[in-house]
């Protein structure tokens, strides 16, 4: 097990599969090796072999947050909606507290054309975690989609104001600016994004 994290940190993922794997053969019911090893199989979609550690986790552990975001995951890839729905509504219910059943469902709610559930979905999903920046790139793309950016620009304002030292907010208010031909307003937010993270390369791009 200790061997497939080391290949997990040099981006080695045969050898880390194969020593998750092993891990596994000797002992059955290591839950964490399973979900690092769904992982793998995942990032290489592989979703069958997915789905199977990730069933074979919830014999072991029924309640497992990271089993059922996989068989949400796999569903979703295979474009079944309705599996993919309750995978992560047992995420919200296992796991109320965390931001990624709220998120990935509200997902399958845009995925679906049902912008007003999806949108309480990932206004619930910053409520819980305000620096989630997924959700609030989501709720924008929502109103860019409706030709309403000055509420995406607004409802970014309201989060910056929550968390007024996240880069990626600003680097998202600049993108919305820029998208509408505002030079000025979008040059102004990528170097507020900048301010606060110096590695953002994105946002150096950008200008």
């Amino acid at each position: 097990y200790q061997m497939g994290l080391a290949y997990l940190l040099l981006k080695e993922q045969q050898q880390a599969k194969a020593a998750f794997m092993e891990a596994i053969r000797l002992q059955p019911n290591n839950i964490r090796a399973r979900e690092l090893l769904a992982d793998i199989y995942m990032r290489s979609r592989s979703y069958d072999l997915a789905q199977k550690e990730a069933l074979s986790i919830l014999k072991v552990s029924p309640r497992n947050i990271h089993a059922h975001l996989i068989l949400g995951d796999v569903a979703l890839a295979n474009q079944n909606g309705s599996e993919a729905i309750r995978a992560y509504k047992n995420v919200i219910a296992f796991s109320p507290e965390s931001p990624s059943g709220y998120l990935r469902l509200g997902i399958v709610m845009r995925l679906m054309k049902k912008d007003k559930e999806a949108l309480v979905l990932f206004e619930k999903t910053l409520s819980t975690h305000p620096e989630e920046v997924d959700a609030l790139v989501q709720i924008a793309a929502i109103y860019l989609h409706q030709n309403n950016a000055k509420a995406a620009i607004s409802r970014v304002d309201q989060q910056i104001a929550i968390t007024p030292k996240n880069s990626s907010f600003y680097h998202l208010k600049a993108k919305i600016y820029l998208k509408n031909n505002d030079k000025k307003n979008a040059e102004q937010n990528f170097k507020r994004a900048i301010e606060f993270n110096s590695n953002d390369m994105a946002s150096y791009l950008a200008l």
